[in-house]
């Protein structure tokens, strides 16, 4: 062992072996709760980290562990008496040294007002979503890759509270399914809604790999006549389904909706009695409806609710990025722009360039991409004079073609 490491060993068994005053151990335990870390802390009065850590804990379990204070003096080593004192800021800078350079500063770091404002927006809009879905919106619509912790930072902030969905019962890990095409499967179930003080019924239609409604109707009560008059609405705009998926209700075990598929050469799955697994996908959407629009507003017209169902049912399909499909909305997956729209989210979240997405001019790659989501005519080329500049616009290209003459 060489000199110096002697020299270290048997300072360190000096400090273990001292005996250190209540006042000493008082004024360590300050200095831990003014910020700062426990080796600096026990380098102030010549002790080891081990003993504060001690101390800081026994201090703890007895509920006399110190408050931070807005000044607080250190003890030179050596045990000599000068002191000199230690200020808010000195505490604060010792703190921020000692702090992971990874840990943000403030709940808001990184996010400008524009994206925070959107956040919350989001929030406000549909109560219901949590950090991890808002980050796919924002990612879907704007390009932006925000980490769910700053999400939930915001809506902490704020005042919103986390959603918390329960735990999932014990058990074997469900199978996950999904088909392999659009119009492959198509999922069907009735929801017993309030209209006033009448009770209705929702049939609601969804296609199983894009999770797409294609077909959504209010009415008096679950019956097969209303399922096959909306079986063959939704076909006529998009389509015979290769097969259906519906439980045992009445609605759809009647002869009226299995003649019908029949004739339609439709396979018909049914789902076991007592056992819900399978029709997970519309039951997932209907329980967000409910959430968001039916526990949110009160319908005491008929006509108000049919006109809202509608209103909040296009906002699904083309607005609302679905988690279960990478982030997209179902029109995305439904209408075969998937691979597309995803390629041109994920560019531009690797830029996360928010002043370019919030105002970029018109025929950007961006307000294509937002558009086509909307079901709006896509952009594809505009002529534009910028500052007595020509300028193409060629699918979000900028192409500048010199000075306009006068």
């Amino acid at each position: 062992m060489s000199r110096g490491q002697k020299k270290d060993a048997n300072q360190k068994q000096a400090a273990t072996g001292r005996r250190f005053t209540t006042e000493q151990k008082q004024h360590a335990l300050l200095l831990v709760a003014s910020g700062v870390s426990k080796r600096k802390a026990a380098e102030a009065i010549d002790t080891t980290e081990q003993s504060v850590i001690r101390w800081q804990k026994q201090a703890q379990s007895s509920g006399t562990m110190p408050d931070a204070p807005v000044a607080v003096t250190t003890q030179h080593k050596g045990g000599n008496n000068a002191e000199r004192s230690k200020t808010k800021a000195d505490i604060e800078e010792t703190s921020t040294a000692s702090r992971s350079p990874y840990s943000p500063k403030d709940p808001g770091q990184g996010l400008s007002q524009e994206e925070t404002e959107e956040i919350l927006k989001y929030k406000k809009k549909h109560p219901s979503m949590g950090p991890a879905q808002i980050r796919a919106q924002l990612k879907r619509f704007f390009g932006w890759r925000i980490s769910i912790k700053a999400i939930a930072r915001v809506l902490e902030k704020h005042g919103y509270e986390r959603v918390h969905r329960g735990s999932r019962a014990q058990g074997p890990e469900p199978i996950r399914f999904e088909a392999p095409r659009r119009c492959a499967l198509w999922q069907l179930d009735y929801a017993s809604m309030r209209v006033g003080a009448d009770k209705r019924h929702l049939l609601l239609i969804i296609d199983d790999f894009s999770r797409y409604a294609v077909g959504h109707k209010l009415c008096d009560g679950p019956n097969g006549q209303v399922a096959v008059e909306l079986m063959q609405q939704a076909m006529a705009r998009h389509g015979k389904p290769e097969s259906v998926r519906t439980d045992r209700g009445s609605g759809f075990l009647g002869a009226e909706f299995t003649d019908f598929l029949e004739t339609e050469l439709i396979d018909h799955i049914v789902g076991h009695a007592y056992h819900p697994q399978g029709g997970g996908k519309v039951e997932s959407v209907i329980g967000t409806l409910r959430r968001e629009l039916w526990e949110v507003e009160y319908f005491d017209d008929w006509t108000v609710a049919e006109q809202r169902l509608g209103q909040w049912m296009r906002s699904y399909n083309e607005q609302r990025a679905h988690m279960g499909i990478d982030g997209l909305t179902p029109a995305d997956r439904f209408f075969g722009r998937a691979d597309r729209v995803l390629q041109a989210c994920n560019a531009l979240s690797r830029k996360r360039n928010s002043s370019l997405a919030l105002f970029s001019q018109p025929g950007a790659a961006l307000e294509e991409v937002s558009l086509a989501a909307s079901g709006a005519p896509t952009e594809v080329l505009r002529l534009m004079i910028v500052d007595d500049q020509m300028e193409l616009r060629l699918c979000g290209c900028r192409v500048r073609l010199g000075p306009v003459e006068k």
